[in-house]
């Protein structure tokens, strides 16, 4: 399964999407800066709060990163589905249920990964600008990462697995349109129901329960489609 990835990734330009995910944390970064800003400059408003600020780089990162998944979801799954070019590489003599695990699982880690760097680049940028510019209300405490840390680490792994449901929408719509929507709507409900109270946050029981139902979801669409593909 590895040297199948190793292809994948040889196919599809792995550095072209490195240079999407340093884009990504830099709009991240200046969207953090304005915010600050904004928030020092108005006389009408107090600073922004370390509590504040990491909850918004949470919602910022994994609203940009699902949609990034969605669209390599559209693009290294569907499309090819659509085109019928997928068709090629099920001439060759591997299995078609593991190289279609290898493309879900190449997104997934993707997301992860790309998902922890911005987590960590976002992190110490904000640290760095309020040491040296006081940005942020009250002073920087190791124990907001006590929370933090866990919070983030639990958006990345729900993240990673929230990737897959473009996929599953996608294939049952056979639509990339569909893919890239369905990545919008998981966003604005995660969003909707985090802002609307904190203690909606995610947790482990929810994440487990995230997990079942959307590996259920994937097996249903992943069997039945490739079960399809036979007969084409």
């Amino acid at each position: 399964m590895m040297q199948l990835m190793r292809l994948e990734l040889k196919k599809y330009k792995l550095q072209y999407h490195i240079i999407g995910v340093i884009i990504a944390i830099l709009l991240i970064m200046a969207f953090i800066t304005i915010s600050l800003v904004d928030s020092m400059t108005d006389p009408t408003q107090t600073k922004d709060t370390y509590e504040s600020t990491f909850m918004a780089i949470n919602l910022l990162i994994t609203a940009i990163f699902l949609v990034y998944s969605s669209v390599l979801i559209s693009k290294i799954v569907i499309s090819e589905y659509n085109n019928k070019t997928i068709m090629i590489l099920f001439c060759y003599p591997v299995s078609r249920k593991k190289l279609m695990i290898t493309k879900l699982l190449m997104v997934s880690i993707f997301t992860i990964i790309a998902m922890t760097i911005s987590y960590l680049c976002c992190t110490f940028y904000l640290i760095g600008m309020d040491y040296f510019f006081d940005m942020v209300q009250g002073t920087f405490n190791t124990s907001y990462l006590n929370l933090y840390i866990p919070e983030a680490v639990t958006s990345i792994v729900m993240s990673g697995v929230l990737s897959l449901i473009p996929f599953v929408i996608g294939m049952q719509k056979k639509s990339v349109p569909a893919t890239i929507v369905s990545s919008l709507l998981v966003i604005f409900l995660r969003q909707v129901i985090i802002t609307k109270n904190m203690e909606y946050r995610e947790t482990l029981p929810q994440l487990i329960i995230v997990v079942i139902l959307t590996l259920i979801a994937v097996k249903y669409t992943f069997y039945k489609k490739v079960n399809e593909l036979d007969n084409l």
